[in-house]
This record gives C-alpha cells, structure tokens and sequence, in this order.
C-alpha cells in the first residue's frame, strides 16, 4: 500500500505496521483453525452454532486460548488489508501521486503486480500437492479431510489455470477449488482494482457527491444480497468469496481516506479506551448475522488503537513484517502444506504452540527469501501518464 500523504487519519508507517499485525493474524488462522484445538469461524457464512462454540469458550478458557481465539478470530486481518488497500488507493490515486492514471493502465498494473507476486509460489504449491498426492496415499490419509479434499481437486489442471489468472473465485464452489487456500484473496483484489476503477475513483475537482455516493451504492450492492440469502450455504459463501466480501471495509477506507485529516484519537488513555471499546463491540457482534457484516469496522478501530498504543519502538517489529507481508501471503500456505498432520504429536498444548512457533519463524524466513527472488522478475511497466 502506498500512503502519499501523511496528513491522513494513517501515516505510512502506522499503515505498514497494522499490515504487520493483519499479516500475523491471517497466518495464525490459517494454521490454528485446522488444530485438534479449532473450533469453526464464521468467515465466508454465518453459523449460530459457531457464535454458540465461542460464547461456551468464553466461559471456560483454558490454555488453548491463543490457538482458539487464533482460529476464530484471525481471519479478520483480511479486513484490515481492505480496508487498507482502499485507504492506500484514495491516498495514492486521488490525492498524490497517481492521479490522472488511465483505467487501462491502472488495471493492468495492479493486475501485473499481483500476478508477478504470485506465480512462483503457485507453481511450487502445485509441485508439491502433485507430489504429494502421488507417494501412495500417504500424506492424503493423514491429513485433515478438507486440506485432501482441496488438493484432489487442485491435482487437475482445469483447476490450476484459473488460480494462474486469478479468477477461481468466479468457479461455480470456490471454497474447494483453491489451491494453496489464500490464494483467492488475489482474485478479490483484481476484482476490487476494476470496481474502483471504473466506480468508486473520484478526483479533487468532481462534485462532492462523487466522493460518498458510488461507496454507499457500493455498500448497497455488497451487503443486500448477503442479506436475502440464507446465512449458511453455498450461496453466501460463494458472494463471500468474491468482493462482496469486501463492502464494508473497502467502502471505511475510501471514505477514511477522503474525509478524515488528521488522528481521530490522540492520547495513550483515549487510544486504550478506543482498544478496549472495540474489541468489546467486536466480540458482541459475532452474536448476531446483521452486526457480524459489519464487525470489520470495530475491528480496523482496534488494531489501529493497538498500532498507535506501541509507540515508534515497538511498532518496529510490525513495520518490518508489514514490508514482506505481500511475500509472507504467498509463502505461508506453501508452508503450511508440511504442517497438515498432527499424529507425530504428543498430545500437549505445548506442542502445539511449538509447531505454531516453528511455523511461523519458517514462515517469515521464506518471505525474506521469496522477496529476493521475486526481484530477478520484470515489474510491471510503471504508469507515466501521472501529472
């Protein structure tokens, strides 16, 4: 994300440090919520029983609650980055930089940028699905049923060439069709470029009603189908895995971007309150379908509050993240793929969250690596046509 002007409600570095903690949290999910310690999320529907699981927790946490809350909750660092990645258009396109690029180019470009970003992982992810789906069974029989069940489909090739272009989210049942898993996420943001592009971008000498009209039609459109459908499914599921998932984050980050100048909270009382409010409201709302669409916003709050709370010297670590998270969501599902059985493990929570550990140390080292080797590919041609 780039923030060309730092008079925003964000500044460059507080943005690439909530991409730090939202990278961490997508990470953590991804691993957590297939544990013998996982307990379901609503993430792509909504599932009472899942609201159910985590009020029960809630009465009796034990000491799987890191792995727990992990699985449940991490998943919403996917908000954070829509919301960011909006924030970060509005500032770059329609404030600094960027402005006066063609739809064309800016289409192209971004479309590019991922798919440079992507490719190499792709192709090692589908290396090691075929090998593993071809030494006997084996590793088949003693992973969890779902991850098997993704990589007996990912073994054909009609199933890798819309990952390759980015558009396996518009197959009829996403949710079996991707491969390595995270990967769909791309496809949401070619879909949300276009969507900005052509709708949602504005510019300083349009009618103000251009800066808040197209984004609440936007939420209109995103949230109503999710609404008359049922909560549970495959149709919601399927929206959800495209960007209408999105509404209400991207929709908070353009009006963010545009509108607000300047924090909003200032003071490490004010800023711990913020936290705690949010994350209070934010749990609240996982009781109930209507509040749970739009629980992202409570959940930005609080880790922007959390960002601002470190301070320069401990928001340095997430900085750091926040720089190779685009590397560290290409290559955390890829090694993922090794950490699917749990048969080797004794059977202690402190196993546990050594395999998380081990995962996560692996994870960021072959960001660093992957990052390095992603630098020998041509970039994308750099837009000119800016003012």
């Amino acid at each position: 994300m780039s923030n060309d002007n730092n008079s925003g409600m964000l500044s460059r570095i507080e943005c690439q440090a909530m991409k730090g903690l939202a990278m961490l949290s997508i990470m953590l999910h991804n691993l957590c919520h297939l544990m013998p310690t996982g307990r379901g999320t609503n993430e792509f529907f909504y599932d009472s029983r899942c609201a159910g699981n985590l009020w029960d927790y809630l009465q009796h946490i034990d000491g799987n609650w890191f792995l727990v809350f992990g699985s449940f909750f991490g998943q919403f660092g996917v908000q954070v980055f829509l919301f960011l990645s909006a924030y970060g258009l509005v500032k770059k396109y329609e404030q600094g930089s960027g402005l006066g690029v063609g739809r064309r180019e800016f289409v192209s470009e971004h479309y590019w940028k991922l798919f440079r970003l992507m490719i190499i992982g792709l192709v090692v992810a589908i290396f090691l699905g075929e090998l593993m789906k071809r030494d006997g069974g084996w590793f088949l029989n003693n992973c969890l049923g779902m991850e098997g069940f993704k990589m007996h489909f990912m073994s054909r090739p009609e199933y890798w060439f819309p990952q390759v272009f980015m558009v396996t989210n518009l197959l009829p049942y996403p949710d079996v069709n991707i491969w390595p898993g995270p990967y769909w996420f791309l496809g949401i943001m070619v879909q949300l470029y276009i969507v900005y592009r052509l709708f949602l971008h504005t510019s300083a000498a349009a009618p103000r009603w251009r800066g808040w009209l197209p984004v609440a039609v936007f939420l209109v459109v995103t949230l109503l189908p999710q609404y008359l459908v049922p909560h549970t499914g495959d149709a919601i599921t399927y929206m959800r895995y495209n960007f209408l998932i999105a509404g209400v984050p991207f929709a908070a980050g353009l009006l963010a971007g545009r509108y607000v100048r300047g924090p909003v909270v200032t003071g490490k009382a004010a800023l711990a309150a913020v936290f705690a409010v949010s994350t209070a409201a934010f749990v609240a709302m996982q009781f109930d379908f209507t509040l749970w669409l739009w629980c992202p916003l409570p959940f930005v709050a609080a880790v922007a509050s959390a960002v601002r709370l470190c301070g320069e010297r401990l928001m340095r670590p997430m900085v750091w993240v926040g720089a190779v998270s685009s590397c560290l969501f290409i290559v955390h599902p890829i090694v993922r793929i090794f950490f699917f059985t749990w048969d080797w493990l004794p059977a202690s929570t402190h196993y546990l969250y050594l395999v998380l550990a081990v995962y996560a140390a692996v994870s960021i080292l072959a960001a660093v690596g992957y990052r390095k080797l992603i630098a020998y590919l041509p970039s994308p041609k750099k837009v000119t046509q800016y003012r």
